[in-house]
C-alpha cells in the first residue's frame, strides 16, 4: 500500500510539475542599484497569470519610444479579442480603443481583451506578438521565462519566476520612466464610466507606487509592488500566496524584511563578490518589418489600393528606378522608423543603393525604400505580402 502511494505521488509529481513546488515566492530587489537584497525560492518556476502583462506593456512602452505608435492611436477590436474571458473592458468587436486606454485598462482594470488588442495591434496576431515577447525577454536576461499569450490566461506552457519578473519591472522603471507613471494611477475614464485600479495597495498605500497583480487558479495570488521607505526603494514580488489578503500582506513583509538588510547593509556593506545586481539591457529594436507594417495597415487607415498618388509616383520615379511602399503612419517620426526598420530587415545583404523617402499625404506620412532594381521590388513586395500585408511595387516612368 505504501508503494502504491508515493508511485502515485511520483505521477503525480510529473504531471504537476509546477503545482507540487513550494507555495511561496518572494523576491526584494533595490530599485535604484538593481541589487537583489532578499529573495525566497525566486527561481522556481511559476505560471505568471496576469503579470504577464507587464511584459506585454514593456512591448507598447517599447513601441511608443521608436515612434511606431502613438498614445492616440486607435486599436481595432477583432472577434478574437472581444471573446477573451474576464477581467476584461467587454470590447465589442468592430469597435476600437485608443492606445492610452488601453495602457490604463491593462494595469487599473487587468483587461485580458485588451492585452489582445494591443498584441494584435503590434504583432499582427497574438501568436506572433507572443513570439516577439520571448525575444524581449531574452534580449533582457529573462532567462526562466516563456511567454505563450499576451495577458496570462492559463497556459502549461506560459511560465516564469519571481526573479524574471523583478528584472521586467526594474527594466521598466529604468528603460522608460516617461512611462512608468501609469502604474501609480488609481483611476480612469473610458467610454463615460469611472473605473478605478484593482490594485488594493496602490489604493490605499500612500508607500506603495505601483505595480501589477495577478491571478488564475493554477498559480496562486501575485504581485509585483513598488515600495518606497526613508528614501529607499524595492520592488518586491511575491507569487503563490492563497488569496488577495495574503499577498498584500506578504508583499509588505516582504518589502520591510528588504528594508531592513539595506539598512544593515549600509552600516555593515557587502564585498562585490557577493552581491547579486540586475544587469540592466537598454531597449532595443527587435520587431520586424512585418510587425511594423502591420501596425500601419491595422491603425494607420491604410488603403492598399489608393496607397499612393500621380504626385508621389512621379517623385519616386524621378532616377527610373523602382520603389516599394510599406506603410502610412501618423506621425513623420513612425513612417522614418517603418521604412529604416524594413529597410535594414530586408535588403540585409546587397541593394546597397537603396535608400528610404517619407511623403506626406493628406494627415498621414507615407514610408517608402526607391532606388531598387525591379526584381528587388518585386521579391520584397512578395515577403511582405507572404506575411498577410499589402505592399506596393511602383515602376518607374
Amino acid at each position: 500500500m505504501k508503494r502504491f502511494f508515493w508511485l502515485l505521488f511520483y505521477v503525480f509529481l510529473c504531471l504537476n510539475p509546477l503545482k507540487v513546488m513550494a507555495n511561496r515566492s518572494e523576491i526584494a530587489v533595490n530599485a535604484k542599484t538593481g541589487e537583489v537584497v532578499y529573495e525566497k525560492n525566486a527561481t522556481q518556476p511559476r505560471y505568471p497569470a496576469s503579470l504577464t502583462k507587464v511584459m506585454t506593456l514593456y512591448m507598447v512602452f517599447s513601441a511608443l519610444d521608436e515612434g511606431i505608435i502613438n498614445m492616440d492611436d486607435k486599436l481595432p477590436v477583432s472577434k478574437y479579442a472581444a471573446s477573451q474571458k474576464r477581467s476584461k473592458m467587454w470590447l465589442k468587436e468592430g469597435t476600437y480603443i485608443t492606445l492610452k486606454d488601453a495602457i490604463y485598462s491593462i494595469i487599473l482594470r487587468s483587461a485580458n481583451d485588451v492585452s489582445v488588442v494591443v498584441a494584435e495591434a503590434l504583432g499582427g496576431s497574438e501568436k506572433e506578438f507572443a513570439k516577439m515577447m520571448n525575444e524581449k525577454a531574452k534580449e533582457l536576461g529573462m532567462n526562466d521565462t516563456h511567454f505563450e499569450n499576451a495577458n496570462g490566461l492559463f497556459h502549461e506552457d506560459q511560465k516564469t519566476t519571481a526573479k524574471d519578473l523583478a528584472l521586467l519591472a526594474y527594466s521598466i522603471m529604468h528603460n522608460f520612466p516617461e512611462h512608468y507613471h501609469f502604474f501609480s494611477e488609481k483611476k480612469f475614464f473610458f467610454n463615460g464610466k469611472t473605473y478605478k485600479s484593482n490594485n488594493a495597495l496602490v489604493l490605499y498605500r500612500k508607500d506603495v507606487e505601483g505595480m501589477k497583480t495577478g491571478y488564475v487558479a493554477k498559480s496562486g495570488y501575485h504581485t509585483i509592488t513598488a515600495i518606497k521607505k526613508d528614501g529607499e526603494k524595492l520592488i518586491v514580488v511575491v507569487m503563490g500566496r492563497k488569496n488577495p489578503r495574503q499577498r498584500d500582506q506578504a508583499a509588505i513583509n516582504t518589502a520591510y524584511k528588504g528594508f531592513n538588510i539595506v539598512n544593515s547593509r549600509k552600516i555593515k556593506p557587502l564585498s562585490e563578490d557577493k552581491k547579486e545586481v540586475f544587469s540592466l539591457k537598454k531597449p532595443l529594436l527587435s520587431e520586424s518589418a512585418a510587425n511594423l507594417i502591420a501596425f500601419s495597415i491595422r491603425n494607420a487607415n491604410l488603403i492598399a489600393q489608393n496607397i499612393i498618388n500621380a504626385g508621389n509616383t512621379r517623385i519616386l520615379a524621378e532616377k527610373g528606378d523602382w520603389s516599394i511602399q510599406i506603410g502610412s503612419f501618423k506621425s513623420k517620426k513612425s513612417a522614418i522608423n517603418a521604412a529604416r526598420v524594413a529597410k535594414e530587415s530586408i535588403f540585409a545583404e546587397g541593394s546597397e543603393g537603396a535608400s528610404t523617402i517619407v511623403i506626406k499625404r493628406g494627415k498621414y506620412y507615407a514610408s517608402f525604400i526607391k532606388y531598387l532594381g525591379k526584381e528587388d521590388a518585386e521579391s520584397a513586395c512578395e515577403e511582405i505580402k507572404a506575411n498577410k500585408k499589402p505592399c506596393l511595387v511602383i515602376a518607374p516612368k
